[in-house]
């Protein structure tokens, strides 16, 4: 993977700050469907952070190193 922990979950939490930026455009310009495919997008964003927070979390609690894979 890469990046740290920190960066990783930075990265995701922009990319869902985004795309519900972009559920906003899309519900005022009345396209429903595509208001709702961008909060589904952040959605998959900020449960892919947690699962890295999450996985972090277990290998500091085991006294290991955690490795991500990219998510994009």
């Amino acid at each position: 993977g890469s990046g740290t922990v920190e960066e990783r979950v930075a990265e995701l939490l922009t990319l869902a700050d985004q795309a519900l930026t972009e559920a906003n455009v899309q519900l005022k310009s009345g396209n429903l469907a595509g208001y709702q495919a961008k909060v589904d997008e952040a959605k998959s964003y900020i449960a892919e952070a947690n699962r890295i927070i999450a996985e972090a979390a277990a290998a500091a609690a085991s006294g290991q190193t955690a490795s991500f894979t990219r998510f994009r």
